[in-house]
């Protein structure tokens, strides 16, 4: 059986607005520090390629990052992201699918055990966005609080035993470079967050390669 691994955030779906929607949110708590509130989504999209976990956005929206407790903030970016998983417009305003996940969602539907999901973004939400789309993966989805167990994201699948897989796509080149050693193919997506160069693929050639080579006649 084939195992296709797919980064979340910047390749299935775009969440730079809800991250920025969740960070501006924040501005309701009482985090003992402002938060920035010239920060405009053009510059916030700008610093996107540099998160990996949450606590990341930190540097962005403060202006002495040292003096933030990183677990606080932490605590009120779940929470506040729960805020607006609770609105009906959740999924349309502020977390749109690419046109990647469109295009391969059959793929996942069908065959969603070929597909596992490695993310730095936490599990539950993961699993919440592919369910609303009919697609049901659980265990095999490899996310935030596995990783950083781990130390990075080859480990945590390791860890969770898968040691090889036919096909990796991610949106940063230093994850498709840590995935090469076990992916017999790991690509680069010119779709997400990162910076696209003269090897990335596009969407649709990417969805082309799933069919013609794991799931001919779906």
């Amino acid at each position: 059986m084939s195992k296709i691994i797919l980064d979340f955030d910047g390749v299935l779906f775009d969440s730079a607005y809800e991250a920025y929607s969740v960070c501006q949110n924040m501005q309701n708590f009482d985090l003992m520090h402002e938060l920035r509130k010239d920060v405009s989504y053009t510059e916030f999209r700008l610093y996107r390629p540099k998160v990996k976990n949450a606590d990341d956005f930190i540097p962005l929206y403060f202006s002495n990052p040292d003096a933030i407790d990183v677990n606080k903030f932490l605590e009120f970016f779940f929470i506040s992201r729960k805020q607006l998983m609770e609105s009906e417009d959740y999924a349309e305003k502020y977390y749109p699918k690419f046109d990647f996940l469109r295009l391969i969602l059959p793929f996942m539907q069908k065959k969603n055990n070929c597909f596992y999901i490695l993310s730095t973004r936490d599990a539950s939400s993961i699993n919440a966005a592919l369910e609303s789309n009919g697609v049901f993966m659980h265990e095999r989805i490899i996310g935030q609080s596995s990783i950083k167990k781990y130390g990075n994201k080859i480990n945590a699948l390791k860890a969770n035993g898968v040691l090889k897989c036919d096909l990796y796509i991610d949106d940063m080149m230093h994850y498709v470079n840590e995935l090469s050693e076990i992916a017999e193919l790991s690509l680069m997506a010119d779709w997400g967050y990162g910076n696209p160069d003269k090897d990335s693929i596009s969407c649709s050639v990417a969805a082309k390669i799933l069919k013609s080579i794991y799931f001919k006649g779906i």
